[in-house]
This record gives C-alpha cells, structure tokens and sequence, in this order.
C-alpha cells in the first residue's frame, strides 16, 4: 500500500517529484538522497528522492506501530511534514527552488 501511495502524495507539487540527485556529483548536499526503484512483480515503481525518504519513513513507522501499521492516507500526512522539516533544514535553499 505505501509503494502505491508514494506516487499519488501532491501530484501537482514538484518537491515530491522532480528530478533526483546526482550522488556522485551532488552527495553533500543537504537533503540529497538516492532515488529507488520497487519491482512490484507486475512492474517497476522508481520514487524520487523524496519519495524514497518518505516509503523508509512510513515503512518502519508500520513496524515500530504494529498495531496501528500504516494506513492510507498518512502518506498526505508525512508529505506536510517532510517538506517543513526539510525546507528549513536547508536554509542555502534559493526561493526559485521552493513552491507553496
């Protein structure tokens, strides 16, 4: 459920899916994480950065809260979170890189 829902969090808002990182070129920069791909058996998911942070988070959110797992929807929930937390962890980010 979490693979599939990563992709649908803010279709319209380019943080959650504009381009990766290079991590060769670009590793020291804050908030710069590889992208990854899921073979769901009927096909391949790649996430982006953002997304990738975001599946590892609401994955072990599941585990460590077996009763409570994951539910649909808290994907939206992370997605607001992520992107404040981020934002200000990065503070050289320029406001053309940033949408609200």
């Amino acid at each position: 459920a979490i693979d599939l829902d990563i992709p649908r969090t803010m279709p319209t808002f380019n943080f959650f899916h504009g381009p990766t990182c290079n991590m060769d070129a670009e590793s020291s920069k804050v908030g710069c994480l590889p992208s990854s791909e899921v073979d769901l058996g009927h096909g391949k998911l790649q996430f982006s950065a953002q997304g990738s942070a975001m599946r590892r988070i609401l994955f072990i959110y599941g585990v460590l809260n077996a009763g409570v797992g994951y539910v649909q929807g808290m994907n939206e929930i992370l997605a607001v979170i992520y992107y404040v937390v981020s934002i200000n962890a990065a503070p050289e980010t320029e406001s053309r890189d940033v949408e609200a």
